[in-house]
């Protein structure tokens, strides 16, 4: 067979795979109406984008849009769980345009996206691979072990390097590297390309007949970088679905018709994800339990089988069964618990429904709301789904769309399994008891910052809920007592603004002996052994850490057996004299900027706080 036959034999093959690939996930994602979002997997991504003298100017602007639209639909950040993006263009040499440690801030990372100028030049892959391997895939420039690494090489021409390209394709594919390549246009010798991405062959090569395809093809990438989101993932998945009269006879073949897809798409068993599935009017029926055989094939079956049925909408009693009956609380170790609620209308009980989930909820239980049709109740599905319901309430016209869209709930239930969420059912210790005071230097560092940090404390404050055993409080630096100003003492406006200047507030040094003294006395310390206490310093460049009176307030603070957790705000502080002076590193946190506190503190408050094992802070201060 010549050459030219193969590679046209080849080029047939991908068109026809492509096109496979587009027709299945428009039908089951529609990505025309609800793009698709990958949260929870995290992966070190890294763009390798072609600059080359054959793109025109405006086609290499489309590849940069390209790749804003799919950092935009990514969880994009440094958290353990996000994913971290670099951004490589090569033509004879290559560039590196973005680091992976560079992807704290999204919305920077795209700015910096849209300013990358084409290099022009011949297209030399090669060159751009080896720069993945040996620059960009690297622990200092931010690269994690254990995590996915995923390029994406996109190109419209020849390789001017491919028996290079394809030896260092070679060795990225042993640094555990998956390779996609994007072929643009028809000038593309899929062959070469073949040889460059990882196996199997038909999985990572991808064509796109022209640049305004790309457009077409950006949610099927996502699709595969995220396709590994629903295996092995331990997990009790709890469906529960209406059957009321609201529903028509063939609406309810369509339900039962998307339980199926949802359901097929998990891995089931009792060491993987478990699945339940109850059907509810004014009366509940379970169908399948947790603790039955997880046989996805006679689950699948026996959903086809049910039978239509007719009621009330008493939801807020079908959760009630759930939490007593359907959950089992002493449930696979570290799994984690969703329940996936659909209903088309609104409760007859629905003060009940409130109670319910809230219940649910406090247990640990994410729950996902599906609403269907005209006649929900919006305020009530948020009522009931987890925070923030932009993730876990999602609403159809009709269930015709839901028909088209039901991946997404895959998608969104798995990416909850891996995300932290700090109300877990065994996130913290639940037999012992703990003080925790918010310690906050409110007068040093301002108003408008003092409002981020009772705003983020409200919320780890609310989501730890009343059956938590932490109690919490907060102390800010108020003056002190002796200058307070009588009523009636000042006469005139020069007097009070002298007064006024000389008045001294709480210094750092000065709220941790209020902590020691006033919060955590050592008299209460003798009666209550059994009970942890926390101070939890809020510090950035502004605070004073070197002081010799902060140095002796937190030893005399830990000789009382009060732990210290630090919150450094902001790059400028020294995080080593933190170390030397107040608490060890596993009980600092770091926020880059008061604007990342309300989404970075809550996962960071439990992974410290509740995770790790206790140490002694005393031992590791005992040198300063």
């Amino acid at each position: 067979m010549s050459e030219n036959m193969a590679q046209k034999r080849t080029l047939i093959y991908c068109w026809i795979l492509t096109f496979v690939s587009l027709v299945n996930f428009q039908t089951s994602i529609c990505e025309e109406h609800i793009p698709l979002k990958c949260y929870g997997t995290p992966a070190d991504l890294v763009f390798v984008v072609d600059s080359s003298s054959s793109i025109w100017p405006s086609n290499f602007t489309k590849q940069l849009e390209f790749i804003q639209y799919m950092i935009d639909r990514l969880d994009v950040g440094m958290n353990k769980l996000q994913v971290r993006v670099g951004i490589v263009t090569f033509s004879d040499w290559a560039m590196v345009n973005a680091y992976l440690m560079q992807s704290r801030d999204k919305s920077v990372l795209k700015w910096k996206i849209g300013l990358i100028k084409q290099i022009q030049g011949r297209t030399n892959i090669a060159n751009a691979l080896n720069t993945l391997v040996s620059r960009v895939y690297k622990a200092e420039n931010g690269a994690r072990l254990g995590v996915k690494r995923i390029a994406i090489l996109l190109t419209d021409g020849i390789s001017q390097t491919h028996k290079t390209a394809a030896l260092v394709a070679k060795r990225c594919r042993k640094e555990n590297i998956e390779i996609f390549a994007i072929g643009i246009g028809n000038r593309i010798r899929y062959d070469e390309l073949s040889e460059l991405v990882s196996r199997p062959r038909w999985k990572y090569l991808i064509h796109a007949p022209s640049y305004e395809d790309l457009n077409r093809i950006k949610n099927v990438i996502i699709r595969k970088t995220c396709r590994n989101l629903c295996r092995n993932i331990m997990a009790d998945v709890y469906f529960l679905m209406d059957s009321s009269s609201s529903i028509r006879k063939t609406d309810f073949r369509k339900q039962l018709h998307i339980l199926r897809k949802v359901i097929s798409k998990f891995q089931l068993g009792s060491n993987k994800t478990r699945v339940a599935v109850s059907f509810f009017t004014h009366q509940f029926l379970p169908v399948w339990k947790l603790n039955d055989l997880q046989d996805k094939s006679a689950i699948l079956r026996r959903i086809k089988s049910l039978k239509y049925l007719e009621g009330a909408t008493k939801t807020g009693y079908a959760l009630y069964k759930v939490r007593t009956q359907g959950f089992i609380w002493q449930n696979q170790q570290n799994a984690d618990q969703i329940l996936i609620v659909f209903t088309d209308g609104q409760s007859s009980d629905y003060k009940r429904t409130r109670y319910e989930a809230k219940l649910l909820k406090r247990r640990g239980v994410k729950i996902f709301v599906v609403g269907i049709g005209p006649y929900v109740d919006k305020e009530e599905l948020n009522s009931i789904a987890s925070t923030p319901s932009i993730e876990y309430v999602h609403t159809f016209d009709s269930f015709n769309s839901l028909s088209m869209t039901s991946g997404i709930l895959n998608v969104k239930a798995c990416s909850a399994v891996k995300q932290m969420f700090f109300n877990d059912q065994n996130v913290c210790n639940k037999t012992q008891e703990t003080d925790l005071m918010f310690v906050v230097n409110n007068h040093l560092i301002g108003y408008n910052k003092t409002e981020k940090i009772v705003n983020v404390v409200a919320e780890i404050i609310d989501l730890l809920g009343n059956e938590s055993p932490i109690r919490t409080g907060m102390m800010y630096d108020d003056c002190e007592t002796k200058e307070d100003i009588p009523l009636g003492s000042l006469q005139e406006k020069t007097a009070f603004i002298q007064r006024i200047d000389k008045i001294k507030f709480n210094s750092f040094a000065g709220m941790i002996r209020k902590l020691r003294l006033n919060v955590f006395p050592v008299e209460d310390i003798k009666t209550k052994n059994s009970s942890r206490r926390i101070g939890f310093l809020f510090l950035d460049e502004v605070s004073n850490i070197n002081d010799f009176n902060v140095i002796r307030e937190v030893k005399r603070s830990l000789g009382n057996g009060i732990q210290l957790y630090v919150v450094v705000i902001g790059d400028r502080v020294d995080i080593s004299t933190i170390e030397r002076n107040i608490a060890p590193r596993e009980r600092i946190i770091i926020i880059p900027s008061y604007n990342d506190l309300k989404s970075l503190l809550p996962s960071k408050f439990t992974e410290k706080l509740c995770r790790l094992k206790e140490s002694s802070q005393h031992s590791q201060l005992a040198s300063t």
